[in-house]
């Protein structure tokens, strides 16, 4: 292991920090200013919990003045051990449904992508590609749309109360990334490309000098 920053970086850390350190120098050549920014992790839990609740409470707000909820089994042990099993399931998608999507617009495609498990066997997925503003957005939204608010409308629409309930944390799994999409957003440069760093929880961020 190497250390960096008082982190000792793995192996696969550090192939990615080459790999970065590689785009970031291509587009210095080219002109580009460079900005390293790195997340806070209480910041962006708590923005992307202020967003996931106001999705939430619209959502049950809608569900339950236009369904039934009054004759649901909120605490029959097979649906709460399913619907326990169903937060890891939809973790692993939402980290699938992104390695998807990165590999679609990477270069490279899959080898410029890896989908992998950290501590306590949680999914997560990284793109080693720099990605423009709207195919980073795309990659990061479609989690959010596929897993949360697709089935949400669906439910409240035809009474189907535990899609309503999966689509709901869909929904809280997509709240870390509300924060990537905020900064990409805010973003005010035409000519951006984005990459994720490659060893702490941030973004670099590459704008054309004009």
């Amino acid at each position: 292991m190497k250390q960096i920053k008082n982190k000792f970086l793995t192996s696969k850390e550090i192939n990615r920090v080459i790999i970065s350190e590689r785009i970031k120098k291509k587009y210095i050549a080219l002109g580009y200013s460079i900005e390293e920014i790195y997340f806070s992790k209480i910041k962006t839990l708590v923005v992307g919990l202020i967003i996931s609740s106001i999705i939430l409470v619209g959502s049950i707000y809608l569900y339950s003045n236009i369904n039934d909820i009054n004759n649901i089994d909120y605490l029959n042990p097979k649906y709460l051990i399913f619907l326990f099993l169903s937060i890891y399931l939809l973790r692993l998608l939402h980290e699938l449904i992104k390695y998807i999507c990165f590999g679609l617009f990477c270069k490279e495609h899959y080898r410029s992508v890896e989908l992998y498990f950290i501590k306590h066997f949680i999914p997560h997925s990284i793109c080693l590609e720099e990605l423009n503003k709207f195919e980073y957005i795309f990659c990061l939204i479609m989690p959010l749309l596929i897993l949360g608010l697709v089935p949400i409308i669906i439910s409240i629409n035809h009474n189907m109360f535990v899609m309503f309930i999966l689509g709901l944390f869909g929904i809280v799994e997509c709240s870390i990334d509300f924060y990537s999409i905020i900064k990409i957003v805010n973003t005010r440069s035409r000519y951006t490309m984005y990459l994720k760093h490659p060893s702490e929880p941030g973004l670099i961020i590459m704008k054309k000098n004009i």
